[in-house]
């Protein structure tokens, strides 16, 4: 993540776009506020979105929002799209209530702050993983030291011992793997016994 200064030395009047993810998906860097108020003085126009994706662990009902101006949001209206797990119009039209809302982010807070304990001291343990910790978020970046590229280990992983990692390749950055920690906790232990055993065995090779 370039600084404050860098950005603003970047932008220039042929500058686009500039896309701020926050938190950082897949590595969980967070700018914080003071930050983004400061990124917001570089631009005229801006466009916000947000799901349900991340901070309630409810990717599966790809629910969302966006801000921006008035005839950018009547095309988005109109956009079509086609995912494994479309919504029924019915869940857009009944907004949960505050109290379910605020119940729903701390459960899914508690949970990962647990699992990234959990992922933190498994890390930890291992001389062929490292990581930069996350500071918010459900993902996490892993690199690791095996001689294989991401292409190859996460099929393999898949394959062999039925964990699934979106290869690091795929965000631009070879021999890692991006691993979401927001499942139930035994899953997450099983899962990670699972890849140290997978790279023990590479080692081996």
């Amino acid at each position: 993540m370039p600084g404050l200064d860098k950005l603003g030395r970047l932008v220039s009047s042929g500058t686009k776009l500039i896309a701020v993810n926050n938190p950082d998906n897949p590595a969980g860097a967070l700018i914080d506020e003071a930050r983004i108020a400061s990124i917001t003085d570089l631009y005229e126009r801006g466009i916000s979105t947000g799901s349900m994706s991340k901070p309630y662990s409810l990717a599966g009902l790809r629910l969302g929002w966006i801000v921006g101006p008035a005839r950018l949001l009547a095309e988005v209206a109109t956009h079509g799209t086609t995912t494994p797990s479309a919504s029924a119009a019915s869940t857009t039209s009944r907004p949960a209530s505050p109290w379910r809302t605020r119940t729903r982010a701390s459960r899914a807070h508690r949970i990962t702050r647990t699992n990234l304990a959990v992922l933190d001291e498994w890390v930890t343990g291992r001389d062929d993983i490292t990581y930069v910790k996350p500071a918010s978020g459900t993902t996490a970046l892993l690199r690791y030291s095996a001689p294989v590229g991401s292409h190859e280990s996460s099929p393999r992983l898949l394959g062999e011992i039925g964990v699934m990692f979106t290869p690091g390749a795929a965000f631009g950055i070879e021999h890692t793997v991006r691993i979401g920690f927001a499942d139930d906790t035994a899953t997450l232990r099983a899962g990670l016994a699972l890849v140290g055993q997978f790279f023990d065995r590479l080692a081996q090779d």
